[in-house]
């Protein structure tokens, strides 16, 4: 039986993103991790695997704004 690890890796990302947008008030660091399951599942997703592009690690910068500080 032949494992599809992006399958795995794509349905854990959506499950763990499930999750998080569950939680009513999240930490910065649970919004960090947010972000960057987001950018794996659009990495692994079929409109990205199209462009022929190999997927990269997801990078994700703090921006910390007026917003942020509330």
């Amino acid at each position: 039986m032949d494992i599809n690890w992006s399958e795995v890796i794509k349905l854990y990302s959506y499950r763990e993103i499930l999750d998080l947008q569950s939680r009513s008030s999240m930490t910065e660091d649970e919004k960090l991790e947010k972000k960057n399951l987001e950018a794996m599942r659009y990495a692994l997703s079929s409109k990205y695997k199209t462009t022929g592009r190999e997927p990269t690690e997801p990078v994700v910068q703090e921006n910390k704004t007026d917003s942020d500080a509330s």
